[in-house]
Order: structure tokens, then C-alpha cells, then sequence
């Protein structure tokens, strides 16, 4: 709006959104236990949301998900923690969950003809929400030796979907990859400047598995690859 009359836009004033707030109820339940060298965490949840925010799995004209509500949707699942100390020198953890992540109730007016603006009522209800992974798992090992320090990880995604049809050629599919970590603490080598010096090296997807980290449908499956084996390398010194 022009508020002084300078015919310069002063602010804008919205109203009649499409998109409306979301509303979630949330039931958690878990247990733990933590000894000397053991412990571990079981998690089990239930959201219940009315007109969760989500992508409806295509783009718009910028190149940004087209997101609005869904009726009620529903989201359940078990997470689990674990960490050992195994002997003294190596340090094993494991972080994972497995979900169910859905429409409970959703009718999706669909544009079919956009020459015409003719929609299709479409019922998603009961379809696996898009861009939710069924699964996560991250698993690693630490080591300290000496000057060393190491870490290897294997991260695993599960499968998910591109849109909310819940086809099964509308998806992004399971994946598994491998990083490596080398730390060298150069300054406890005690050799001449290197007193203060600290060598970090990472290695990830190692073995260059070829994988989508996203993606979306707009009359074909479309993915953001990730990137294959690569390398960093970081150099720090305290003086």
C-alpha cells in the first residue's frame, strides 16, 4: 500500500491465505539406562497433525516446493540410541528409527488440464507422506590412538517418495554410504613448530555411491544427486 502518497509501495498487506497454520498433538513414551560403559535409549512417538504443512511434490515458477495443508495426517515411530565403550580406546554408537508417516484423511484437488483450470479430486488417504524417509540409521566406530584419532560411519536412508500418490515409480530409492575421519594431533610428535598443529581428513561416501539426497514429480521423477567419493582436508594451528 502507497501510505503517503509518494506512489512508493510502503508495505503489503496479505489476507485470505491459502496456507494455514498447522495444529500437532504429540505422544512420546521411551526408557533408558546408562551403566559404566553401556547405554541406550527406546523412544516410541505418535504426532496427529490437522493441515500439516507439506510439499505437495512438484515446483513452482521459482524452483521452490509447492507446499499447502493436508486434512490430518499421522506420524508414528520407534528411535533408538546406543553407545559402548568397548576396551578403552574405541567408542561404538548407533542411532537409528523406523517410521510410518501418512495420510489419515486427505482429498487432494489435483489440476489436470492447466489450458483450462479443470481439477480431479484425488484421495490420498492412507498414502506415505512425500520426502519422509522409513527408516534412518547411523552406526560408528571411534578410535584413539596416540597422535590418531579415527572415525568410520555408515549412514543409511531409507526409501521415499517423490509426491503424495504413493506409486512406487515416484521415488527416491533406499540408500547406504561410508565416511571415513582422520584427526592427527601433530603436536604430540613434539618435532619442532608442529607443537600446536592439528591435521584433520575426511572421507565421505567412500566406496562413491551413486545417490539422490531429494527430489520431486512434475510429469517425471526429477532428483538432486549428491555428491560421489570426495575429500577435506582442514590445518589447524594455535599460536
Amino acid at each position: 500500500m502507497d501510505e503517503n502518497g509518494d506512489h512508493m509501495t510502503d508495505f503489503l498487506l496479505w489476507s485470505d491465505p491459502y496456507v494455514t497454520e498447522e495444529k500437532a498433538l504429540n505422544y512420546e513414551a521411551g526408557l533408558s539406562w546408562r551403566g559404566e560403559r553401556v547405554s541406550w535409549t527406546l523412544n516410541g512417538y505418535l504426532m496427529e497433525f490437522d493441515g500439516e504443512i507439506l510439499p505437495y511434490g512438484r515446483l513452482d515458477d521459482d524452483g521452490r516446493a509447492i507446499r499447502g495443508n493436508a486434512d490430518r495426517t499421522l506420524h508414528r515411530g520407534v528411535e533408538l540410541g546406543f553407545s559402548a565403550r568397548l576396551f578403552r580406546r574405541h567408542t561404538l554408537k548407533l542411532a537409528a528409527s523406523r517410521s510410518w508417516d501418512e495420510f489419515d484423511r486427505f482429498i487432494f484437488n489435483e489440476i489436470v488440464d492447466w489450458d483450462t483450470g479443470e481439477s480431479a479430486a484425488r484421495d490420498y488417504s492412507g498414502n506415505p507422506l512425500a520426502l519422509f524417509p522409513d527408516h534412518l540409521l547411523s552406526v560408528s566406530l571411534s578410535s584413539e590412538m596416540g597422535f590418531a584419532d579415527t572415525r568410520l560411519r555408515v549412514r543409511s536412508v531409507g526409501k521415499q517418495y517423490l509426491d503424495n500418490t504413493g506409486s512406487e515409480d515416484r521415488v527416491i530409492d533406499a540408500y547406504t554410504v561410508v565416511d571415513f575421519a582422520l584427526g592427527l594431533d601433530l603436536g604430540l610428535l613434539k618435532v619442532g613448530s608442529l607443537t600446536s598443529m592439528r591435521l584433520d581428513l575426511r572421507f565421505r561416501n567412500i566406496f562413491d555411491e551413486t545417490y539422490a539426497t531429494g527430489g520431486y514429480w512434475e510429469w517425471g521423477n526429477y532428483y538432486f544427486p549428491a555428491a560421489g567419493r570426495h575429500m577435506t582436508a582442514g590445518l589447524n594451528y594455535t599460536f
